[in-house]
């Protein structure tokens, strides 16, 4: 009796060992689909962290989440609100208003050509 329990018993241990190694396996080819994904998608690696890799439907709820967060970023849309242009003080210097010209000019012409025509 003692036998067959002792051999169930490893029997059991390496199952479990199999196991664990069969979903080490899967997480890491997730990781390395998710890189793949990450990289078309023209997106930072650093993301890969914060990727749910638990299983397929997850990572692929992720990086849809993740290019759609992207879209967004890239394409804030019609306007932007007033709230949002960014405001020099009056006394800024040259370099300060060269660099809101070459980096918001619609906020640039709203404060500095006010009366002109762009």
């Amino acid at each position: 009796m003692e036998d067959t329990e002792k051999q169930a018993q490893e029997l059991e241990q390496q199952l479990e060992a199999l196991l664990a190694r069969e979903a080490e396996v899967a997480r890491k080819e997730r990781t390395l689909r998710a890189r793949e994904a990450l990289d078309e998608a023209g997106l930072p690696l650093k993301i890969l962290v914060h990727l749910n890799l638990t299983s397929d439907e997850a990572l692929e709820n992720s990086l849809t989440l993740a290019k759609e967060l992207s879209q967004l970023q890239a394409n804030p849309g019609p306007g932007t609100p007033k709230a949002g242009i960014a405001r020099l003080p009056r006394d800024a210097s040259y370099a300060q208003r060269a660099l809101l010209y070459q980096t918001d000019r619609n906020a640039w012409h709203e404060q500095y050509n006010k009366g002109e025509e762009r």
